[in-house]
């Protein structure tokens, strides 16, 4: 049996809480109670918005269309807590309130489709009011007491499946059920017979909700359009009534006589039409904005017949977003959290003039709420590919680096067989880490073999080897498919200027840069906020300083001595978010390959940055000069910035020696 040493830096995958909770909100008096959305815990903390969210790795029953973008089963437990605000002119009460709001579970049965089961509490009846009236002759003061509790849960079995690659069409089953519980109690003060009444029902029944959604990307943006509808639905109810005289003495209730007892009382309970309609815009993995709009036709509810006709029609809107600095960013992680926040805004369907002789006409309660979260990353990807090799009869020992550097402590202190495999979960700069740790460990016996389970900030070799996700690295190790790697041995001052230490020697499997692209990086590393496009903002800047950058520069003994833009030097083709940089390197030919951008206007920089993304076309450019080499050394009239696998390493003077086949890769 082979042994795999897994090098892994360690990710925090974010468990969420949220079912039944009790509620102070004046709706909870009439009808079903307050009533919840199928909000998850990220809808939740975004206003309640939902509709248009087609996240792979979050359940969304707002719309089950989305089920069939799920690429990972998904578990959701959710805890809510709510501050409510009851306010009248000058008088205000505040009331806490928690509990389980949700729980649910989602998961792909293929590319195309996703199925989902989700427990929500539906509507919420909790209160407790009292009222007294004064100065009666005959019965003195009265009082008035009237609670309720209970309220439906909805258990939802959903699918959604793609009809074409951007377009999903999902179902929801909804099972509806549970009691609500009504208690009128009024007590007289020259009485010692008081009355009370209590109302129940049970309700239980079946509807539908279907969904509809669309997405199309212009540039790096997704649009997503989507739509739901829940049909109008009767739902079973069966109600009793005891109604019952009372004595009281102290703190006992002696029962004196039934006034009227109903049992069995059946009929239907009618769910109104409910529609909305949301659309957002996001950018890859780094920021979601979007709005909803949801309508309910409140005005048709009815109980066993009875038309409440101080309810009307909803309307409520959502606005929110999410925003995440850099979700790859796997030594910063704050940088991986995803903040949220929304807003939502609904003119209520109780129109309270119906309610009260003492309120104009067609006066509503108005709900507004802000809310925001936060989504903590945890350990997906590490815990995700050990199983999948254990389950392949692999035996894996695990390694979890905690900082910056802490891989290549950990590579070089391993004692390794000749047949073992290090897997590392992370990006080029993680990789980068272990084999540099490896080197400086080697004895000159066999290469060691390494592979690649792509989880990093980078992952630009993973993206020329093609590797799909966690699934397709580990099916490629089982596989032991294997193609030698070319690394450079590189010597520099560690640190960056200003702050350089001694000479040190690191080992690269990708992508070396000096000049603009390492300028860009600094002032992108300052723009964290900005997400993926602080880097486009950073060349965009340094494109406009247009610094000198003067450097002498060794190709294999040939010397140019030159104001120079920018240096690649590149072992894969690609670099940074699978840009082409260079076209025609190959990992395993023996040779680095670079590109000079000589000192050029603005003009010429942008021009040769377009060319870049037109399928690496900047290599045909007049002032970029392409190269194949052994040996190369970079010497500049002051230490000026090198990055190595992006990564910050250290400062000229830097030498490069090219180890070929150094390594065995895991392909």
């Amino acid at each position: 049996m082979k042994k795999y040493n897994i090098i892994i830096f360690l990710f925090f995958s974010f468990f969420t809480l949220k079912g039944q909770v009790n509620t102070y909100s004046p709706y909870s008096y009439f009808g079903i109670g307050t009533i919840y959305n199928n909000n998850s815990v990220s809808s939740m903390s975004m206003g309640g918005l939902g509709i248009s969210m087609n996240n792979p790795y979050v359940i969304n029953f707002n719309n089950p269309a989305s089920y069939s973008f799920l690429k990972q089963t998904s578990f959701e437990i959710g805890v809510s807590s709510t501050i409510l605000t009851l306010s009248q002119n000058n008088l205000e009460q505040k009331n806490h309130i928690s509990g389980l709001l949700n729980l649910g579970i989602a998961f792909p049965i293929s590319k195309k489709i996703g199925f989902a089961l989700g427990l929500f509490p539906y509507s919420s009846v909790g209160y407790s009011i009292n009222s007294e009236t004064s100065n009666n002759d005959l019965i003195g003061d009265v009082n008035y007491n009237y609670s309720g509790s209970g309220g439906l849960n909805k258990l939802v079995f959903g699918f959604g499946a793609r009809i074409i690659t951007d377009l999903s069409f999902g179902v929801n089953i909804n099972y509806f059920f549970g009691p609500i519980n009504r208690l009128s109690d009024i007590q007289t003060q020259n009485s010692i017979i008081q009355f009370q009444e209590q109302e129940s029902f049970s309700i239980q029944g079946l509807n539908i909700d279907l969904g509809l959604s669309y997405r199309y990307a212009i540039d790096d943006k997704m649009i997503n359009l989507a739509t739901y509808i829940a049909p109008e639905s009767q739902l079973n109810v069966e109600k009793s009534l005891f109604q019952y005289t009372y004595i009281t003495s102290g703190e006992y209730q002696s029962f004196v006589d039934t006034i009227l007892y109903v049992d069995n009382v059946t009929g239907h309970l009618v769910m109104p039409i409910s529609y909305g309609l949301g659309v957002s815009l996001s950018a890859q993995d780094n920021w979601v904005l979007g709005i909803d709009y949801r309508y309910t036709n409140w005005s048709n509810y009815s109980i066993l017949g009875q038309v409440f006709g101080h309810m009307h029609d909803k309307n409520q809107i959502s606005i929110g977003g999410s925003f995440i600095p850099n979700k790859k960013d796997i030594y910063n992680y704050w940088n991986r959290i995803e903040y949220r926040l929304g807003f939502a805004y609904s003119k209520g369907y109780l129109d309270l003039a119906s309610l009260s002789t003492n309120i104009d006409s067609n006066v509503f309660l108005e709900d507004f709420s802000i809310s925001c979260g936060a989504a903590l990353p945890m350990n997906k990807v590490a815990s995700k590919a050990k199983l999948l090799l254990e389950e392949s009869g692999i035996e894996v020992v695990v390694h979890r680096s905690s900082h910056q550097g802490h891989l290549i402590e950990l590579a070089s202190n391993i004692s390794a067989l000749d047949d073992d495999i290090f897997a590392v979960v992370g990006g080029d700069g993680s990789m980068s880490e272990v084999i540099t740790g490896l080197m400086r460990n080697s004895d000159e016996k066999s290469p060691p073999v390494v592979a690649f389970i792509p989880a990093g900030t980078g992952n630009s070799h993973a993206y020329d080897l093609k590797i799909n996700g966690v699934e397709d690295a580990i099916s490629r190790i089982v596989s032991g498919r294997i193609q030698m790697l070319d690394i450079s041995k590189v010597t520099l001052t560690e640190g960056l200027p200003g702050h350089e230490k001694e000479e040190m020697t690191w080992f690269s499997h990708n992508l070396v840069t000096w000049g603009l692209g390492i300028d860009s990086n600094l002032i992108a590393e300052k723009m964290r906020f900005l997400g993926p496009i602080r880097y486009d903002v950073g060349i965009l800047i340094s494109i406009m300083l247009n610094r000198r950058r003067q450097a002498k520069l060794t190709l294999d003994g040939h010397t140019m001595d030159s104001d120079f833009t920018l240096f690649l030097i590149q072992n894969t083709q690609t670099g940074g978010s699978g840009l082409p940089l260079a076209p025609g390197a190959s990992i395993d030919d023996g040779f680095m390959d670079i590109g000079i951008l000589n000192r050029m206007p603005r003009s010429a920089i942008l021009k040769a940055f377009g060319l870049l993304k037109k399928e690496g076309r900047h290599v045909f450019h007049p002032d970029v000069v392409y190269h194949r080499f052994q040996s190369l050394r970079i010497e500049t009239p002051i230490p000026t910035a090198i990055n190595i696998d992006g990564e910050n390493i250290g400062t000229t003077p830097m030498d490069m020696t090219v180890l070929p086949s150094a390594i065995r890769l895991l392909v």
